[in-house]
C-alpha cells in the first residue's frame, strides 16, 4: 500500500481522530463528554472539537487519548498513515478481580441499553463491541496470570 505523505493533511488527522473518538465518546456512547473531559483533564469544549473533528489534540494529548482508549483508537487514527498493529505493552499488570467485574457490568449494560429497541444498530454497534474487544483483551490477561498462579500452586 503506498501512502501519500501529502494526503496526510490537517483535516485528514482531525477526521480520523474525531472517528476513533466517536467509538467510545458522545451520546449515547461508553463515555460522556463530561466525563471523558474529566478523565483526559481538557475542557469539555476542546473534547467536542475533537469529536467533531473540527480540531485534532497536540501530541501529549494525543498520547493522554491512547493510554487511555488502547490500540484500537491508535491503530484508527495510525492507519491514515499506513501503520497498524499498535497493542499495550507486555508490562501492564493483568486486571483484578473487581476492575473485571466492573468491566464485565458495563459491558452487560451497554448491550442492554443497545438492545432495549429490540437490536443492536449501526451506531450502537461499535461502542458494544468495542466494551467486548477491552474485555477480551482483560479476561485473556486475568486467565494467563491465574492459570500461571494456579500451577504454582499444583
Amino acid at each position: 500500500m503506498t501512502i501519500h505523505i501529502q494526503s496526510i493533511s490537517r483535516a485528514a488527522v482531525e477526521d480520523a481522530v474525531s472517528q476513533a473518538l466517536r467509538q467510545s465518546i458522545g451520546p449515547r456512547r461508553e463515555y460522556g463528554y463530561d466525563e471523558a473531559a474529566a478523565i483526559l483533564d481538557v475542557e469539555r469544549r476542546t473534547l467536542e472539537a475533537w469529536v467533531l473533528g473540527q480540531q485534532a489534540p497536540c501530541l501529549y494529548k494525543f498520547l493522554r487519548l491512547a493510554a487511555w482508549l488502547g490500540p484500537e483508537f491508535v491503530n484508527h487514527v495510525l492507519r491514515l498513515a499506513g501503520l497498524d498493529g499498535a497493542s499495550r505493552s507486555g508490562t501492564a499488570a493483568a486486571p483484578d478481580d473487581l476492575h473485571l467485574n466492573k468491566d464485565v457490568g458495563r459491558l452487560i449494560c451497554a448491550l442492554g441499553d443497545a438492545l432495549s429497541d429490540g437490536h443492536v444498530d449501526h451506531l450502537e454497534r461499535p461502542n458494544v463491541a468495542n466494551r467486548a474487544r477491552h474485555l477480551h483483551a482483560e479476561l485473556g490477561d486475568w486467565l494467563t496470570q491465574h492459570d500461571h498462579t494456579a500451577a504454582r500452586g499444583k
